[in-house]
């Protein structure tokens, strides 16, 4: 595949979905929370006095940047004084976690250009009611997100983007395993079924979608099933029992010992923990 071709690749196939973006006064509540999600969290602060820990390391919500908590990263929050978070959460819609989790295992911040402060100027200003429902409110949050995406990406070691650019134009050989698999989470997944799907023999499908995913079919099942269940928990009401039928687990049991092992907690109390 050639360069233009593989950038072809990357403007029709690299998607970042915004989930929610809202205003959020935190206050005691929100010290010593752990969290750990399947979305990416984006945190612009008014002022000093809140952060994140990774591993024992702080990291702290300073205003004047913009910073990322990358999906899968299991942190611990602090605060000492009440602040206001104007936060989104997003993904990268058909990223798989392990190479997440190998090119952004903590958090980041990045600076603001004088471009990037009027995005946020603007986004902050959107989210103070009734503004933050109108079109134009979304289609800002939407171009801040972009912004930092592509200073995201930028900062990326050139060894990095390639491994995310051959991902997305080498995957298009499992692509259509990829995508039933995202939109048929709730039923069975079965290796010739998916295989069928990619005109490819059963072992020769395995040995492509480890090679571009980082992971078995099966794997990269739970992981899909884990990551909407944890999505739906954040967004939805539904029952956890809703829940794990809706996202391919058999029974709420086997659905709590899965999402417990994958997010270090159990849905009901990730449930609780991460709606910040």
């Amino acid at each position: 595949m050639g360069d233009q071709e593989r950038y072809d690749r990357l403007l029709s196939d690299f998607n970042v979905r915004l989930l929610t973006s809202r205003l959020l006064a935190a206050g005691p509540g929100w010290n010593g929370l752990s969290l750990r999600s399947s979305f990416w969290r984006l945190y612009v602060n008014n002022r000093s006095g809140a952060g994140v820990r990774v591993n024992g390391k702080a990291h702290p919500l300073t205003p004047g940047k913009v910073h990322l908590v990358p999906a899968w990263v299991a942190c611990q929050t602090w605060l000492t004084r009440k602040v206001d978070h104007f936060y989104m959460h997003f993904d990268f819609v058909g990223l798989p976690a392990p190479l997440v989790q190998d090119l952004f295992p903590e958090p980041r911040a990045l600076p603001l250009d004088a471009g990037g402060r009027m995005l946020v100027e603007d986004w902050t200003a959107d989210l103070r009611p009734p503004e933050r429902r109108e079109l134009p409110a979304a289609c800002r949050a939407l171009a801040l997100l972009h912004w930092t995406v592509a200073r995201l990406m930028a900062g990326l070691s050139p060894d990095a983007q390639r491994r995310v650019s051959h991902y997305y134009a080498g995957s298009a050989a499992v692509l259509p395993a990829l995508e039933h698999i995202e939109r048929n989470l709730a039923g069975p997944l079965e290796n010739p079924e998916l295989a069928a799907r990619c005109h490819l023999s059963v072992d020769h499908f395995i040995r492509l979608f480890r090679r571009f995913t980082g992971q078995s079919p099966a794997q990269y099942v739970i992981d899909a099933r884990v990551k909407r269940a944890a999505q739906e928990l954040f967004f939805s009401e539904d029952s956890i029992e809703t829940v794990a039928a809706r996202t391919g687990f058999r029974d709420r049991f086997y659905f709590t010992r899965v999402f417990a092992r994958r997010m270090g907690l159990a849905p009901a109390a990730y449930r609780r923990a991460n709606r910040v």
